[in-house]
């Protein structure tokens, strides 16, 4: 495969902090190896083999400027996640016979720790 082919397959996943890109390399003594590049699934999209240290570091740095020049994604772009309470609200308070307390003091009845 082409270093440019596998670039192309390079699909980082960009968040507001930044860029997040799963790659695999394998070095043998020699200084031959290979790069994996992984899909958003996991499974291999391309392979990009190399025969000396210096076409490993082209490769790494062709890969690196790729992401490193990515525009940021912002944080109203990104799908709003629920919170844990928003995700429970229909259970919220629908079990019955709790003691009044039980929320300050789960510790003592969850654990047995005394009451604070």
């Amino acid at each position: 495969m082409k270093l440019d082919d596998l670039l192309s397959k390079i699909q980082p996943n960009q968040t507001p902090q930044g860029a997040r890109l799963d790659l695999q390399f394998y070095i043998y003594p020699d200084g031959h190896g290979s790069f994996y590049v992984a899909d958003e699934n996991g499974a291999v999209a391309g392979e990009q083999p190399f025969n000396h240290p210096w076409q490993a570091f082209r490769v790494f740095e062709e890969i690196w400027n790729r992401v490193i020049n990515l525009k940021s994604v912002s944080s109203a772009d990104e799908p709003r996640q629920p919170t844990i309470a928003e995700q429970f609200a229909d259970l919220i308070g629908t079990v019955p016979d709790l003691p009044e307390d039980m929320a300050a003091q789960h510790d003592h009845y969850i654990h047995g720790v005394p009451k604070s």
